[in-house]
């Protein structure tokens, strides 16, 4: 999932994605009409997806990760996730203090996501040839490095 606030750095991310994995993720839905979040693309639920990401530009947007986690049906808490659901990874000017969000996130990175997404997409898309379960992938997106 990517911000669709429209600044640079949202449309840098967004081609790095949409070339690595094939597809963009704008998503939407709506709690009062019940339905759940989807693609605008595909039209495909966000709970189908290999992998969500969370930009954390400030503090007050912290309600809005349990919001999106809800709409999409995913649990809420990352240690109640399986290898049924999306990876949940978060990141953004707020990660440098990840620990009020950990809980809801499978990762987090620390510092400029530009400069570590490529590294990210390619180990995700490995892992999945691979056919790694989540906490092998888990492992080794723990080590990668700034």
């Amino acid at each position: 999932m990517l911000d669709v606030r429209g600044d640079l750095q949202t449309q840098v991310l967004q081609r790095v994605v949409t070339l690595r994995f094939g597809k963009e993720g704008y998503f939407f839905g709506s709690t009062r009409a019940g339905l759940p979040l989807f693609s605008l693309e595909a039209r495909v639920g966000l709970g189908s997806y290999d992998v969500l990401g969370i930009t954390l530009p400030y503090e007050l947007c912290y309600t809005n990760i349990l919001t999106v986690l809800d709409l999409a049906g995913l649990p809420l808490r990352a240690a109640d996730r399986d290898d049924g659901h999306p990876l949940v990874l978060g990141g953004g000017s707020c990660a440098f203090n990840p620990e009020p969000v950990a809980d809801f996130f499978d990762a987090i990175v620390l510092g400029d996501g530009e400069e570590v997404i490529v590294e990210i997409a390619d180990l995700l898309l490995g892992a999945k040839k691979e056919g790694l379960a989540r906490a092998a992938v888990l492992d080794r997106l723990a080590a990668v490095r700034l």
